[in-house]
């Protein structure tokens, strides 16, 4: 049987609090999905989601940017990446943090971590049926030029945000009767070129993938045909989008505990507010 619903939840770093405190109450009030697909730090909450732990929501991206070692360039040349995916993805989950491995496992919800593939040039979809699921997950979240591919039987991943930094595109391909999307950037953002310093780092790191290279170059512009669509279709009614009422005040590495739980509270508030309309949309 076709799914019918499906969440989609786009990443950002540190701006992923705004879709932690989304997932939280939509949690708390009984919300569930056919499927989940998240990229980056979507993904990385998404998992929480799907295994209905509205704590580790509250509290996983100020555990990171809080953790010491999390973020550093040193990370880059002895872990592939300035994120310390181990301990994100095998330390955090078995200590301060416990993840509900079972729960996520046994819920029927099925989940997609987004990756891209820098081979094929396109996105990939990790399930959480996939052997490799981890590896996907952490390659979701591996931002370019700043980490470098996750190899995967042979090939390399980076983060799903080069070609589907919001995918949706997918389901609307699969046919899913009701797409629900948070977004963590206000309605109407759209992104400019990448400046000098980003353009020379990304010529270093892929000078041997000229043709990837000239996607992640031009990537912005791929971002905003998405999100032209996505604000279109949510205009017609046809997906529902939680969009920050604010233009949210934090960057991707950001690390301000005050400026991260004041958008975890505005995402809260935000999406209270629209859960109503958000129950008819899926009643329809």
């Amino acid at each position: 049987m076709a799914a019918k619903t499906a969440l989609i939840i786009q990443g950002g770093g540190a701006r992923g609090t705004y879709a932690a405190g989304a997932l939280k109450v939509l949690v708390e009030n009984g919300f569930s999905f056919d499927q989940v697909y998240g990229t980056s730090a979507g993904a990385l909450l998404g998992i929480d989601f799907v295994a209905k732990d509205p704590e580790r929501l509250e509290k996983i991206i100020n555990e990171l940017t809080s953790a010491k070692g999390f973020i550093k360039v040193h990370n880059y040349f002895t872990k592939g990446s300035i994120f310390d995916f181990k301990y994100l993805l095998e330390d955090l989950p078995k200590t301060k943090l416990p993840f509900k491995h079972d729960d996520f496992m046994d819920s029927p919800t099925e989940f997609y971590a987004a990756a891209c593939s820098v081979e094929d040039r396109d996105t990939s979809y990790f399930s959480k049926k996939d052997p490799n699921f981890l590896l996907g997950l952490a390659s979701s979240a591996s931002l370019p030029p700043f980490s470098k591919p996750v190899e995967i039987e042979g090939k390399g991943y980076l983060d799903g945000g080069v070609y589907a930094s919001v995918p949706f595109e997918k389901a609307l391909k699969d046919n899913i009767s009701k797409i629900v999307i948070i977004v963590t950037r206000e309605k109407g953002y759209r992104k400019s070129a990448p400046g000098r310093l980003m353009k020379r780092l990304c010529r270093r790191q892929y000078r041997h993938q000229p043709k990837f290279l000239e996607d992640i170059l031009n990537s912005y512009k791929h971002y905003n045909e998405q999100m032209d669509l996505m604000d279109r279709l949510a205009d017609e009614g046809r997906i529902f989008v939680l969009y920050p009422s604010i233009p949210p005040q934090v960057k991707i590495t950001t690390q301000d505990k005050k400026k991260l739980d004041e958008l975890f509270r505005q995402a809260c508030e935000d999406t209270k507010r629209q859960l109503e309309g958000l129950r008819e949309y899926l009643a329809q």
